[in-house]
């Protein structure tokens, strides 16, 4: 049930033009079907956030050919559509009552400095970060989760100034100290979208705010700088910042092969590593993963991921590069084995993604054992990715 509500929020914004407050209120709609079962009991709030997503990912999969069927609707325009309405139920911030909780403070971790963005101003005019004094209205912010540049994963944001209206945005050819702007973000594109890198310092979750199109961190010095990094340059302790006023966390997303339909899963062992598996049952918590950024070769990029099972808190990793052995144990800061790089593909208009290991470029598949069960491997990467190593991850 709390996977289907859902359906009102993304297919009717398809089929009908809807205005931006009526998406909302559609979203609203949804999420209030969703928080009543938590309200009874029925699931926790992350499971009916996971649940909403889900959802989401099955109208889009579905709808295209329903459409096609019934009303000879163009298959490509359709998907066109969804992927341009397709909502992170994680950026909602209304509670049942339509209340909108209190807008983030973007802090600098050092510092102390705070980002604002006054009104009635443009580009990199009014825009900075604060030392001292009370907290004004212009420095409080709200994260919509938008789709990266050349993707459909929602995992970018736009980052908006709740009182001025204004979003950041990279200037290009300026100085690094004059590289940050706001404005309104349909005249800036991508360069107004944000990814977030999530650390743990000091006990604290912190957060790295790159931006998608040049990979430039948002820094603040104590000589009162405040600007845009070289992309190519180190993370720095200038560039931490976390939030004040609430939390950003990305619900714990489902893995789910694509030619089976089998999610993986770990089983929770206190005393030794697991094996993983896949099932088509019913879904648990041990079939829910966090992806945690983490530099693929050392360098300054995030690009490759510890895959850490919800349940468990164990990361995946491969035994060795010749055992093409899958198992899940506490996610170490230091082998290669324990990090996955996501590849994206397009396999019969649906967005899939091979999951390979960086230190041996094997590829992770499922295939039926004995038993009747999906196991878990990793493929050698010799030729062509097979039909078996092809998943989608429902979230992105």
């Amino acid at each position: 049930m709390h996977s289907a509500a859902s359906s009102i929020s993304l297919w009717l914004p398809v089929v009908l033009n809807l205005s931006p407050e009526q998406e909302a209120e559609a979203r609203h709609v949804d999420y209030a079907v969703s928080y009543a079962r938590t309200i009874a009991g029925v699931h926790y709030t992350t499971d009916n956030i996971a649940g909403l997503a889900l959802g989401q990912e099955i109208i889009a999969q579905k709808l295209p050919t329903l459409l096609n069927n019934w009303y000879g609707s163009d298959i490509g325009n359709v998907m066109k559509k969804i992927a341009s309405k397709r909502f992170s139920w994680t950026s909602y911030h209304n509670s049942v009552g339509g209340i909108q909780l209190p807008s983030l403070i973007i802090k600098h971790f050092n510092s102390g400095r705070r980002i604002y963005a006054r009104s009635e101003r443009e580009g990199f005019l009014g825009v900075g970060a604060t030392y001292f004094g009370a907290v004004y209205d212009d420095q409080r912010w709200d994260f919509k989760q938008v789709s990266c540049p050349n993707s459909t994963a929602t995992d970018c944001y736009y980052i908006i100034n709740s009182h001025s209206k204004r979003s950041l945005f990279e200037i290009t050819d300026v100085n690094p100290f004059a590289k940050i702007g706001a404005g309104n973000p349909k005249f800036f594109n991508d360069r107004g979208k944000w990814k977030l890198i999530e650390f743990q310092v000091k006990g604290r979750k912190i957060f790295i705010i790159q931006n998608a199109v040049s990979g430039g961190r948002i820094f603040a010095h104590k000589n009162k700088r405040f600007g845009l990094t070289d992309p190519n340059g180190p993370i720095h302790p200038d560039q931490y910042w976390f939030v004040d006023g609430g939390e950003i966390d990305i619900p714990p997303l489902i893995i789910k092969h694509l030619h089976s339909g089998s999610r993986l899963y770990a089983q929770h062992n206190k005393n030794a590593s697991e094996r993983p598996g896949g099932t088509t049952g019913r879904v648990y918590n041990n079939q829910r993963w966090k992806f945690k950024p983490v530099s693929c070769d050392g360098s300054s990029t995030y690009d490759c991921y510890y895959i850490i099972n919800y349940f468990s808190k164990g990361g995946l990793y491969e035994i060795s590069m010749h055992s093409r052995l899958v198992e899940v144990k506490a996610p170490s800061e230091y082998n290669d084995n324990e990090k996955w790089k996501l590849i994206e593909h397009q396999i019969e208009g649906q967005q899939a993604f091979s999951i390979t290991n960086v230190a041996s470029g094997n590829r992770l598949f499922a295939q039926k054992g004995k038993t009747g069960h999906y196991e878990i491997g990793a493929a050698f990467p010799d030729g062509e990715i097979a039909t078996n190593q092809y998943w989608s991850i429902i979230g992105l």
